[in-house]
């Protein structure tokens, strides 16, 4: 018998097991990961739907510069395109640069000398960044647009 307060098991309060058949259904049916990344396949299918349902007013690439302690280099690129859709003019940017390998920090602990950032980048794998905005009459400006009003509701 259990002391008071104690939880003792009983047949009412067990939750029935599955059947070894129905474990392995569940086993066979694991939901697979799906990659919500922007792949360049995807990308230049969007392209080709916005030229397809939109009137596209301009698409073209600009430099993706950083400044660092030697200039401005060139770190990536951005692809334009800029459409006139139901809600107004819009413009989706997307930035590629490649992806960051590892990050050096070297430091001087003599007064006066700054420490620096290196990093190693990849040549073959990219990030893309997918950012949309929309024109602002009023204000004479883009406005980026929310992503939260692009996911999907479950």
């Amino acid at each position: 018998m259990a002391a008071p307060g104690v939880f003792a098991p009983s047949a009412r309060n067990r939750l029935p097991r599955p059947a070894a058949s129905q474990m392995r259904i569940c086993e066979e049916v694991k939901p697979t990961k799906q990659s919500n990344s922007m792949t360049d396949e995807k990308w230049e299918a969007l392209k080709e739907e916005l030229k397809r349902k939109f009137k596209v007013e301009d698409e073209h690439f600009e430099d993706l510069e950083v400044e660092t302690a030697d200039g401005p280099i060139k770190r990536g690129q951005i692809e334009v395109l800029i459409f006139e859709s139901p809600i107004g003019k819009v413009k989706l940017a997307r930035e590629s640069h490649p992806v960051v390998l590892d990050k050096k920090e070297f430091y001087s602990h003599q007064q006066g000398k700054a420490a620096r950032i290196e990093y190693v980048f990849s040549d073959s794998d990219f990030v893309h960044k997918i950012k949309a905005y929309k024109w602002d009459d009023y204000n004479d400006e883009w406005k980026e647009m929310d992503a939260q009003g692009f996911a999907p509701t479950r």
